[in-house]
């Protein structure tokens, strides 16, 4: 059985100041295909543009996607967020036990996006940052993610799985993600290099855990 958590994003300062974007270029970019979270058919979120050089203030104005990796640990991690106006966002996180091209399998377990210890892909909608709160909160449980390029300036990848969608009363309803797709410029404004803890929130989790 599955609990609905306190969700909280709680973003840390990052390098830069003013509103020019920073770091990766405007062609990082992360898509995918869902079914779930309120959707009557098969929705796409697709993100493109470069991360807000003031991420630990605002999530921004326009649409960006950006990646990262932990320099003292083996992980890397995606993310992107899309303005949806009244300071409301669509927000994705990937979270990846690896650094080297390959493929991690979706851990069940993997239930909160600060985790750097397993591979999880994290959605939220209707998100706002001031006030913590969300339309939809869903995550997956089966699956996998496979970074097919991972250098110093780039992450390139697919993931595709299906999991669990809460409501903000709590409803659990399924969720399902394909054609996933990321290639991102990396920066290290956040989280010393990991999107990760740029953007904190504890997601629905099974109780007992």
């Amino acid at each position: 059985m599955k609990t609905r958590a306190f969700v909280a994003v709680c973003a840390v300062l990052a390098a830069g100041c003013g509103d020019d974007p920073v770091g990766p270029g405007a062609n990082s970019t992360l898509s995918f295909s869902y079914t779930g979270a309120g959707a009557a058919s098969a929705t796409t979120f697709s993100a493109t543009g470069q991360i807000p050089s003031n991420i630990g203030i605002t999530f921004g104005s326009s649409a960006w996607a950006a990646g990262a990796s932990d320099p003292g640990s083996n992980f890397s991690t995606v993310g992107a967020a899309i303005p949806k106006g009244a300071g409301v966002y669509d927000f994705t996180a990937i979270s990846i036990t690896r650094k080297t091209p390959g493929t991690s399998p979706i851990d069940a377990t993997c239930s909160d996006v600060e985790s750097t210890n397993c591979t999880g892909v994290f959605m939220l909608l209707g998100f706002q940052p001031d006030g913590d709160q969300f339309g939809y909160s869903c995550f997956l449980s089966t699956g996998s993610v496979t970074l097919t390029e991972a250098t110093s300036v780039r992450l390139t990848g697919t993931f595709s799985g299906s999991g669990t969608c809460f409501n903000s009363a709590g409803t659990e309803s399924p969720f399902t993600i394909t054609n996933g797709q990321f290639d991102v410029g990396t920066t290290g404004q956040i989280f010393g290099g990991s999107l990760a803890r740029s953007a904190r929130m504890s997601l629905p989790h099974r109780s007992g855990r």
